[in-house]
């Protein structure tokens, strides 16, 4: 075993830990994880548990489900955790099998207003057991580690964007796939990350000694709007794909990956140069701030629209004034005139020109 855990208990208690089990009480319960786990994903829980048990055969492989929950928490944990194999069937076509192949998968209940995706052992906090669903996208957060976290580790806290920003858009894929577009763009409207982070980079500073930096909101929804304008930048096809191609790449399964692993993958998979998106997207302190001004015109008769497109954000502590690359979308309305059309501003100031067959109007 990698990890082995004997856990001796009271009369009444239950001991629950990684991997697959031994002996099973009544007084002693041991556990082995036969796969790698780094060292803050081994757990220890031990309640007077009632185990919720159910099996699972899907895109995600076989699987036992083993839910350890508090006896007075029985009905609304089994309504709350209901999903959990149709978010498998997901996560397996998405991903691929189950990255702990027969091992559990369940969630393991503590006292508590959080959650924290340990290895075939979510500890799930009390608080989020209603019973109606409440936290549906939590549980796919901590199901989505399992891959991304938990089979592919960051090589450290700097890089954590890589567990939690991608468990966070894998939400809202679940949210798009559940429920549809719209609420799939209310969710990322909710966790805009634009506005609360000036002169902050997604990589985290490595010289900060306090533990709580490192999990600032900003690993978790910028991370999500980087993978969404990622997502845009290749397409549908390659993005699906890139992620796939991440959590099976056979250098970084049951390992550790640094950002740059990422951006390889993306770049086998779509062939494209990624460097100056990942530059600016993971290490730039600061984000594109847009000023935009319009006018009708013509020339030579032709009626045309200029559009002046200026970027004023402050200067990053990296790059200083140097402009970001970005796709904007423009939307040109008037009389008989309904278009969008997208324009890279990749300078400070530019200036673009479109024919059009009348006035534009506000």
């Amino acid at each position: 075993a990698m990890v082995g855990m004997e856990i001796r208990v009271p009369p009444g208690m239950v001991g629950v830990s990684n991997g697959v089990p031994g002996r099973m009480g009544p007084d002693v319960y041991t556990w082995s994880e036969t796969l790698p786990v780094s060292t803050y994903h081994v757990s220890l829980a031990v309640s007077n548990y009632v185990i919720i048990e159910d099996t699972y055969d899907g895109p995600a492989g076989q699987i036992d489900l083993q839910h350890f929950v508090y006896p007075d928490l029985v009905e609304e944990a089994t309504a709350d955790f209901a999903v959990i194999p149709e978010m498998l069937d997901w996560c397996g076509e998405m991903f691929g099998p189950y990255p702990f192949p027969r091992q559990k998968f369940g969630m393991v209940l503590c006292s508590w207003d959080q959650a924290m995706e340990h290895p075939t052992a979510v500890t799930w906090g009390d608080m989020l057991v209603t019973g109606d669903g409440q936290f549906e996208v939590v549980v796919m957060h901590e199901l989505a580690h399992m891959w991304f976290g938990n089979l592919v580790t960051p090589v450290d806290w700097t890089h954590i964007w890589l567990n939690e920003g991608f468990a966070t858009y894998i939400e809202a894929l679940w949210v798009e796939h559940a429920y549809g577009r719209d609420a799939f763009v209310s969710f990322m409207n909710s966790h805009d990350w634009g506005h609360g982070y000036p002169d902050d980079a997604l990589i985290r500073d490595p010289s900060r000694s306090w533990v709580p930096y490192y999990f600032r909101t900003i690993a978790y929804h910028k991370g999500a709007w980087v993978l969404h304008m990622l997502r845009r930048q290749l397409g549908d096809e390659d993005f699906f794909a890139s992620l796939r191609a991440f959590v099976n790449d056979p250098d970084l399964v049951y390992a550790n990956a640094h950002s740059g692993d990422f951006q390889r993958v993306c770049e086998e998979v779509s062939g494209q140069d990624l460097e100056w998106f990942f530059h600016q997207w993971l290490y730039r302190t600061t984000y594109p701030k847009f000023r935009m001004s319009w006018a009708n015109g013509e020339t030579d008769g032709q009626p045309e629209v200029r559009v002046r497109l200026r970027q004023e954000q402050v200067p990053d502590l990296t790059d200083g004034d140097v402009p970001y690359r970005v796709p904007v979308e423009l939307w040109i309305r008037g009389s008989g005139i309904d278009e969008r059309v997208t324009v890279w501003s990749d300078q400070l100031d530019q200036t673009f020109v479109f024919p059009v067959s009348g006035p534009a109007q506000d």
